[in-house]
């Protein structure tokens, strides 16, 4: 079964399922305020379990340091009893222009079935096969890690799991507290969860009163919510666990995706990168970045 088969147009309902962000769960910048429920699609596990599948393939072959080239077509990635092969197209030499290859045809690929749709997170995904940043390095662990299990391709519950991991980091590794901070890369946050009624009102909490904010400047904000990719870690940890219950979990999951864009597959790629060069944690990141159940079923 070729690619286009196993995604074919007619059984388009399989690939994606949507939530509904209510109004309250949405920022508020516009004016009139937003009244009205939004609906977001994510990959459904069929989506998800194949796309896994050919980004894996295409991993394994550059991490025996062979390339296609990037001369396949979607008709020669052949999916059979839950694997993927690529037919008919002779490897080469894995390099950073080969590699660049491999990945500009499965992202020309992937945006002319699926990027009308907009999965969360997807986007960045997209801009990853694109331009190829990471160029030779693109097949080591870490980084494949990281592409194989991006965010848009996991479970609500999996980001739930990634976020509260990554929050408690600097915890359970406190001498390398700095390096994984400054990894994580800049990230300012404040007016993304400031501008949703929900989240606003777990970012002000605080045990002395609300925090304000008055002349440019936040006052008795809870202290760990620094304006960096550490803080808005922590925030969304606090709001996975504390957003009211008459919302349903995947609702809360989602607002905290929709709102704070893509800061998640941005730290997690940036800590790929700084595993890379850090032996001791290493294995930590990258299981972190893992899903060891990703292979359970076939996805058929």
């Amino acid at each position: 079964m070729t690619f286009d088969e196993k995604f074919d147009r007619n059984d388009m309902a399989k690939w994606f399922y949507k939530v509904a962000i209510d109004p309250d769960l949405q920022g508020q910048s516009s004016h009139p305020p937003v009244k009205r429920h939004r609906w977001v699609n994510f990959f459904s596990y069929f989506a998800s379990y194949n796309i896994k599948a050919v980004l894996n393939h295409v991993s394994e072959v550059h991490q025996n340091q062979k390339s296609y080239n990037g001369a396949f077509t979607s008709a020669n990635i052949i999916f059979q009893n839950g694997a993927v092969s690529i037919v008919g197209i002779p490897t080469v030499e894995f390099t950073k222009d080969t590699c660049a290859g491999d990945f500009y045809k499965l992202y020309s690929i992937f945006k002319a079935k699926f990027a009308p749709h907009i999965p969360l997170y997807f986007d960045h995904l997209l801009g990853y096969l694109e331009t190829c940043p990471d160029k030779a390095n693109s097949n080591d662990e870490a980084i494949v890690a990281f592409i194989i299990n991006h965010p848009c391709l996991q479970s609500y519950l999996s980001r739930m799991g990634q976020i509260e991991h990554l929050a408690n980091m600097w915890h359970r590794h406190p001498g390398h507290s700095k390096m994984n901070e400054s990894a994580m890369g800049n990230y300012s946050w404040y007016p993304l969860a400031d501008s949703a009624p929900v989240l606003h009102d777990v970012f002000v909490y605080g045990p002395n009163g609300d925090a304000y904010f008055l002349n440019g400047t936040w006052y008795d904000l809870n202290t760990l919510y620094t304006d960096d990719a550490k803080g808005c870690l922590h925030f969304a940890n606090n709001f996975l666990k504390h957003a009211p219950n008459s919302f349903m979990l995947h609702q809360v999951e989602a607002a905290l995706s929709f709102n704070l864009k893509n800061f998640l597959p941005m730290i997690l790629l940036n800590l790929a990168r700084l595993a890379q060069k850090q032996p001791l944690g290493r294995q930590y990141i990258i299981d972190v970045l893992s899903n060891k159940l990703a292979d359970r079923s076939t996805g058929n």
